[in-house]
């Protein structure tokens, strides 16, 4: 046999297989692996290897997809930096801090001129980016402890991805690795279903990544938590902001203290002081909506003269205004409305808000609730309008409204439009926004004598008694006592509010044929 057949056949039994639908996941015998080419132009970042090898360390294959997605986010973020470093270079700008950290220093007793200045700065701008290759080359693996400091020192990005790297020929390599946050924000979304909050949790793991690079949670301390505050705080974030912030990854390192890293007793995280400085924003105080301003809204040239919006907020614009007020339910619970969840309860009708459409999100479990039609919303049309949608054949309420955006929500055209309009009717106070209809809601329910309890149930903030008989019940049916929020909004009354111009006749026509089929 030729030396080449022999190779051909060598390779024919060690090929490794590529699973789970993704080109970067391989499985050679019971390991998995994370493969990938690597770009012509970011070799010399990875030792001048045309494909990347590296063992996810585990034969698991739910622990492997973690693995891989913190793989694939560190080999993007390292071929990201790296263009930009050699973009800045080649623009004579100074490169980012990993590469000037072992930028040589120029003796203060050399003076320059301003032409052999810039040119010599080129220079060692140049030597620092070489220097600084060697160095990623040559790192060790990521389980050698980093040595914490007093004022943390940035670690490479791509260190994990370099890190038990042989030449290409000598085939993956195996090793440990150590969570990073990454590790396991990519292994706490898994149990997540609101796309919105893993894009916000996301956001301060990348940012906190930025700032400090891949440390392992072993090593993350307290100052490297104040860092981060201390960055945020730089930016002129709110104090609200940055608490959610640090408060995301703290939520990810009790999470990891559970399924990851039992050996981390300490959450470098909590009970981090959160101050302001001078020239913040401050949190935006949201106030409800008074009658008058309800009046002012009902009569302008949206429900006057049908000045209604194009594109996908034709519908929602007119029927999200008036529902507010009379259902209380957030701007998200009122987009996704399915046909099914319009329902009638011993002659009641209610919306059903929910999470069981697998394009639906709710809050909290406790957000799962029945809320009864009020008469003036019948009155309004509103189920005469959801009977001509289920009649064409719509699955949802407001079929136009689309969830084809970052956040996955179908209220994210209707938001930005309502903010936009309530600015253009002379409302526009910053303290105003359609989640000022829940407080005009729960507002008007103590004004109408509604107890606490029964109102907390309408708005989804209801805890029920922790007994053993509630505690296995699915959240359908651990449920507020129907008849009383019947009774509730009975009570609800607007005296004042404006609206009997827009009641419709017949208001009941066909509408049960189309609801209760």
């Amino acid at each position: 046999m030729s030396t080449s057949a022999a190779r051909a056949g060598h390779l024919a039994l060690v090929r490794p297989t590529s699973t789970s639908k993704s080109p970067f996941l391989h499985r050679r015998g019971p390991r998995y692996y994370f493969k990938r080419k690597v770009p012509a132009d970011c070799r010399e970042l990875f030792g001048g290897q045309r494909q990347l090898w590296k063992s996810l360390g585990t034969d698991q294959l739910e622990k492997a997809k973690v693995m891989l997605a913190v793989e694939v986010t560190e080999f993007d973020l390292a071929v990201a930096r790296h263009r930009r470093e050699r973009a800045a270079c080649a623009a004579g700008v100074v490169p980012l801090r990993h590469a000037l950290s072992n930028a040589p220093t120029v003796p203060a007793s050399e003076p320059r001129g301003d032409a052999t200045s810039a040119s010599l700065a080129h220079m060692d701008v140049l030597k620092a980016i070489e220097t600084a290759f060697e160095r990623l080359r040559g790192l060790m693996a990521p389980q050698v402890p980093l040595a914490p400091t007093a004022v943390s020192k940035p670690v490479p990005a791509h260190s994990t991805v370099l890190a038990n790297q042989q030449p290409a020929t000598s085939g993956p390599q195996r090793g440990r690795i150590q969570p990073t946050l990454l590790h396991l924000f990519e292994d706490w979304k898994r149990k997540q279903a609101r796309p919105r909050t893993i894009g916000a949790v996301q956001k301060a793991v990348l940012e906190f990544h930025e700032l400090h690079g891949a440390l392992s949670i072993e090593t993350i301390n307290r100052q490297h938590a104040r860092d981060y505050r201390d960055a945020l705080i730089e930016r002129r974030l709110s104090d609200g902001t940055i608490e959610n912030r640090i408060g995301f990854l703290s939520t990810l390192v009790r999470h990891g203290q559970l399924e990851m890293v039992e050996h981390v007793l300490a959450n470098p995280f909590e009970r981090i002081e959160i101050y302001g400085g001078q020239g913040l924003r401050t949190p935006k105080d949201r106030r409800a909506f008074d009658v008058g301003e309800l009046n002012l809204i009902y009569a302008s040239r949206l429900y006057t003269q049908n000045d209604r919006p194009q594109g996908q907020c034709a519908e929602a614009a007119y029927w999200a205004p008036l529902m507010g007020p009379l259902v209380g339910a957030r701007i998200e619970e009122v987009a996704q409305l399915r046909i099914e969840d319009i329902q009638r309860i011993n002659g009641s009708w209610s919306l059903r808000i929910c999470d069981l459409g697998d394009d639906q999100t709710i809050k909290t479990p406790g957000s799962f609730r029945r809320v009864p039609l009020h008469d003036a919303l019948v009155q309004l049309g509103f189920l005469k309008y959801a009977a001509e949608q289920a009649r064409a054949g719509a699955g949802r309420v407001f079929p136009s409204l689309s969830n084809d955006n970052a956040n996955r929500i179908w209220s994210n055209a209707l938001g930005k439009w309502w903010n936009r309009y309530i600015d253009g009717i002379g409302l526009s106070d910053s303290r105003l926004d359609y989640h000022s209809f829940r407080y005009t809601f729960r507002q008007q329910c103590s004004l109408c004598g509604i107890e606490n309890e029964t109102r907390d149930a309408l708005t989804g903030h209801w805890v029920s008694n922790n007994d053993s008989g509630r505690t296995y019940m699915k959240a359908e049916n651990r449920q507020y006592p129907y008849p009383k929020l019947v009774e509730a909004m009975k009570s609800l009354r607007y005296d004042e509010l404006q609206v009997s111009h827009l009641f419709v006749e017949e208001p009941m026509a066909g509408v049960e044929e189309a609801l209760l089929r």
